[in-house]
């Protein structure tokens, strides 16, 4: 049979200082573009940031980021795009993104659960403001026991993880024996309130679902 590779590329795009810039870039593995480079495995490049990008403090952007070194990892990080300091006379920003370095937040590689000796098995695309990120981790995607939602600061590599809401904490106005048992990826964030979806509870139903005869099955 005949055999088809096909090859793409994907990034993550911002305009803070007027044209369109390249914020990350799967090009980590050039030497002359090694700022793009996964922080935790230097000279391998991203395969794919899965879902939305965040941005604080106007140039700064938060994202997931996947990549393989014999298997596949996964992480959370942010890149400045802030190539200079401010002017003292309050003229522009320097353009171009710079070659300010890709920042690791939490991987599962070596970050632990806080509050646990286990690495994270996964983590979702964060939200971010006011030079902080939040973002959801756990052991198991499909089936977390440990894990929850966390806040991180963006200084430095790895800073510390605050839990907010954790696998296992209880419902907030339901009964103490009410625990979360599932937290959703996706979280919403303003640099003081966080928002999320919660699951609790063993109860299932099931729904049945009645293909046509004709058409899509």
């Amino acid at each position: 049979g005949e055999i088809v590779e096909q090859l793409g590329t994907t990034g993550i795009y911002t305009n803070p200082f007027g044209p369109l810039i390249t914020g990350a870039s799967k090009l980590g593995s050039a030497d002359e573009f090694s700022f793009f480079e996964v922080p935790e495995a230097p000279g391998f490049p991203f395969d794919v940031f899965p879902g939305a990008p965040a941005v604080t403090r106007g140039a700064t952007i938060v994202f997931k980021g996947n990549y393989t070194v014999g298997i596949g990892k996964t992480g959370v990080y942010y890149r400045d795009l802030v190539n200079a300091p401010i002017p003292l006379d309050g003229t522009s920003l320097a353009p171009a993104g710079g070659t300010g370095p890709v920042v690791l937040i939490a991987n599962n590689t070596d970050t632990t659960i806080p509050g646990t000796n286990t690495v994270f098995g996964s983590t979702s695309p964060p939200s971010a403001a006011k030079n902080q990120a939040v973002f959801a981790g756990f052991d198991d995607e499909e089936s977390p026991t440990k894990g929850g939602i966390y806040l991180a600061p963006l200084t430095g590599t790895k800073p510390p993880l605050t839990t907010l809401v954790s696998i296992g904490a209880q419902v907030p106005g339901e009964n103490t024996a009410a625990r979360f048992n599932r937290l959703g990826e996706g979280v919403s964030f303003d640099g003081r309130f966080v928002a999320f979806w919660g699951a609790w509870g063993t109860a299932t139903r099931t729904v049945r679902l009645y293909c046509p005869t004709e058409g899509n099955k």
